[in-house]
């Protein structure tokens, strides 16, 4: 089977001498008429190889490996270079994954060794890549397992409370993931174990069932917020399956959907969406303000609670910007019908600026830690100054 080198260069005895060596050595030598040209092929053939022919332009050199890098991270990268230059060089390693340099003239039989050789060593280093990936996709994959297995995941929660002139009020409290494996010690590592070992169906059936208990332990008057990943609103009918205990408490439940991920890579999220609104479910913003949702975004899922990311509560009583951030979003919030939520409030001057601009529900060590049993009360100083008007 021929395989396919791709030549961006401009000099025509470059493509004379590339042509007669490696046509021989079952090379397909595909050139490219200027940069536009190079990055429609590079984007639409699958290369084996690539030379990238140095014409003086270090921006454009850089940017070309840049994006073979991106676009074919399998394909061998070549710069080839006429005068020495040591700052292209180290960038092109560095920045682009060059994995060989070729001097000019060309010399046919050097040019040859070269490449095939390259090539080789490429390959054993991607084969060996992909046997290190396999093994740490196979211990991920009997981690998660021991995990669930060995109820090695539990869940705790943390109070969300409404501020009021007499004292702060449970209203509802937030389902978080912990682990006691020695390994997969963070809920990060255990949500990225499952993404790439293939268990996340498990991980998050565990932690619907589990949450569905939890909320029958609570009062019923308070509500239960649980973490929901954006691809899980692209497959609604396992969502249903695996969620259906929680789907069936209805308004009291509240699903936060992280703004960390993008929404709009997701196929048929709508449909997600209108099954939780369809059950009567609140649906939550996690993390505003320091991810990817937009305002059209945010029109589609039309969320019943909109989550202040901590990023912006922290020292929010010292930073003016922070503050008229907040104020900014209580009137969004207000306008579009949701509530709004700072999480992460670690101290009580944070949490007195925020009432002062509008917020009322609150979340963070401040109020509570989290904990396996719910909290009923929450002790806190009476919030009886002045608030601005949304």
């Amino acid at each position: 089977m021929s395989r396919q080198l791709l030549l961006i260069d401009t000099d025509p005895e470059c493509t004379r001498i590339l042509e007669q060596t490696l046509i021989p050595s079952g090379f397909t030598v595909v050139h490219a008429r200027g940069e536009r040209d190079a990055v429609r092929l590079l984007t639409s053939m699958h290369l084996s190889a690539a030379i990238v022919g140095h014409t003086g332009d270090r921006t454009v050199t850089l940017g070309l490996l840049r994006h073979l890098a991106e676009e074919q991270p399998g394909c061998l990268r070549l710069l080839l270079l006429g005068r020495p230059d040591a700052r292209l060089l180290q960038e092109a390693i560095n920045s682009a994954g060059v994995h060989r340099v070729l001097r000019r003239p060309l010399e046919p039989d050097s040019l040859r060794h070269a490449v095939t050789g390259a090539l080789r060593t490429n390959q054993r280093t991607a084969r060996a890549t992909l046997a290190a990936s396999a093994a740490w996709q196979q211990r991920t994959r009997t981690a998660l397992h021991d995990c669930l297995r060995m109820e090695l995941l539990y869940l705790v929660l943390q109070p969300i409370v409404r501020l009021t002139p007499h004292g702060p009020d449970v209203m509802g409290h937030e389902v978080l993931l912990r682990s006691r494996h020695p390994e997969l010690a963070t809920p990060q590592a255990v949500l990225e174990a499952a993404t790439r070992s293939g268990g996340l169906t498990s991980l998050n059936r565990f932690i619907f069932e589990q949450a569905a208990i939890l909320a029958s332990r609570i009062p019923s008057e308070h509500k239960i917020f649980v973490n929901l990943l954006p691809q899980q609103l692209g497959m609604p009918s396992a969502l249903a399956r695996d969620a259906a205990d929680l789907l069936a408490l209805g308004e009291r439940v509240v699903f936060e959907l992280t703004e960390r991920q993008p929404l709009d890579h997701v196929d048929g999220w709508e449909d997600g969406v209108r099954l939780l609104t369809s059950r009567g479910c609140g649906l939550a913003v996690d993390d505003l303000g320091a991810g990817y949702s937009s305002l059209g975004m945010l029109a589609g899922l039309q969320p019943t609670h909109l989550k202040l990311d901590q990023s912006l509560v922290r020292d929010v009583d010292t930073d003016p910007r922070k503050r008229r951030i907040a104020r900014m979003l209580c009137r969004f919030a207000d306008s579009t019908q949701a509530q709004l939520i700072a999480e992460g409030v670690q101290t009580m001057e944070e949490a007195m600026t925020l009432w002062g601009a509008g917020v009322q529900l609150m979340q963070g060590f401040w109020f509570a830690r989290p904990s396996v049993r719910p909290v009923r009360h929450v002790d806190a100083p009476r919030f009886s100054g002045g608030r601005e008007s949304p």
